[in-house]
């Protein structure tokens, strides 16, 4: 006959194993735990290392516009530096994608940060705005400057301009079929660089323009047929160069016909900026870069 006494102590020793056993399975869970924790951390970690190379990156975004300086003020272009040059002032386009490129050559004395916040109320949505700043300043002092009838100096500050941003911003800059802009002196300069550069700009938009300023230029107006130019001009009817302008026009539908050469005579202006400048100077944007 079993002992009650034993059997009792049998059983008593049999529930402490199996504790022993609870609380042993208890630890294991606990330690099989601890590797989650630690790959808890090691995302943590890989989060913090994304998140340094997405600063990175950032980073070579800050250093490929090293040379780019915000503007001074609210609406003021921003300015880019081009190495060997004055620089220029540019805004960036309204759409996305690969935009055309309008540069304008500023008048004698003009401040070229002015120029551009000037013609900035009508180019957004046609592309970027580029305002060569011009290698000489001008006698009024400050930030008023001139080319001294440079056509090649402009030549070079607009093109190094243009590569400079595709490097900055590549894919979003055009390269080719851009439209080139001048008022007075600049309307000098800017006819020039259209010749010297006819594939880079094939389309003008020229204020108070001289038949003098490409005259004799034949071989060079002859080349500019290939690109399939749209020229626009503006001249104030009492501007005192009004004739010469009507003699451009002559001129340029002569070599390039009607449908290309558009003129618009401002009956109440003179040596000047369109008046009712947005309106004038949108018309003919839409028209010069209509095809």
């Amino acid at each position: 006959m079993t002992n009650p006494r034993a059997q009792i102590a049998v059983y008593k020793h049999a529930m402490a194993a199996g504790l022993v056993a609870i609380l042993s399975a208890a630890s294991s869970v606990s330690h099989a735990q601890r590797p989650a924790a630690r790959s808890h951390g090691t995302t943590a970690q890989a989060r913090n290392t994304g998140h340094a190379s997405s600063g990175s990156r950032g980073a070579g975004r800050t250093s490929a516009l090293a040379g780019v300086h915000p503007p001074t003020r609210p609406g003021d272009p921003e300015r880019l530096d081009i190495s060997g040059f004055a620089g220029a002032y540019f805004y960036r386009p309204a759409g996305r994608g690969n935009q055309r490129v309008l540069v304008y050559l500023h008048s004698r004395g003009a401040d070229p940060r002015e120029a551009c916040r000037t013609w900035h109320q009508s180019t957004p949505r046609f592309g970027w705005m580029v305002c060569p700043i011009g290698p000489h300043n001008h006698e009024r002092g400050g930030s008023h400057r001139q080319w001294r009838n440079d056509a090649g100096y402009a030549r070079r500050e607009s093109i190094a301009a243009i590569e400079r941003l595709g490097t900055l911003f590549p894919r979003r800059v055009r390269r080719h079929d851009n439209v080139l802009m001048g008022f007075s002196e600049g309307a000098f300069v800017a006819m020039n660089v259209g010749l010297q550069e006819p594939e880079t700009f094939p389309r003008w938009l020229i204020v108070a323009s001289h038949d003098g300023y490409i005259d004799g230029e034949r071989q060079r107006i002859e080349r500019l047929r290939a690109s399939n130019p749209r020229i626009y001009l503006i001249t104030g009817r009492h501007d005192e160069i009004y004739h010469h302008s009507e003699l451009t026009e002559a001129m340029l539908v002569r070599a390039f016909g009607r449908r290309r050469v558009k003129f618009r005579t401002l009956d109440h202006a003179g040596h000047e900026l369109p008046p009712e400048f947005v309106p004038v100077t949108r018309r003919a944007l839409l028209w010069l870069t209509a095809s």
